[in-house]
């Protein structure tokens, strides 16, 4: 099964990477405050865990597939706002889009 998608994302990368430091790679300043150190990471390192949606009746990874859809619909939305920097700019149906995402942002949580 090597085409099983191992590195699911709880914190969709495109998100990430607006924060990061641009480059040939993405990378974040993180801190670790139980061990008090700060480093750098890349954001496909970081906001996953190895088969985090994965469950025993989930053999087809439908739960990390319905994720990477909703991305990939809210992605263009997303860039519309960052670039406008104004919510008044978005569609009816960009912000939609918006509320899915963030609706299913709280779902993606250990929590």
């Amino acid at each position: 099964m090597s085409n099983r998608i191992r590195a699911q994302h709880y914190i969709p990368r495109f998100y990430l990477r607006n924060f990061s430091i641009k480059g040939k790679e993405d990378y974040l300043y993180c801190f670790d405050k139980s061990k008090s150190k700060k480093f750098m990471v890349n954001v496909k390192n970081i906001g996953c865990e190895s088969y985090f949606y994965d469950t025993c009746e989930d053999g087809e990874q439908q739960i990390e597939k319905a994720f990477c859809t909703i991305e990939s619909l809210f992605n263009v939305p997303f860039a519309n706002l960052v670039s406008m920097e104004d919510l008044s700019g978005l569609t009816p149906e960009e912000k939609t889009l918006m509320a899915w995402f963030v609706v299913t942002q709280e779902l993606r949580t250990k929590e």
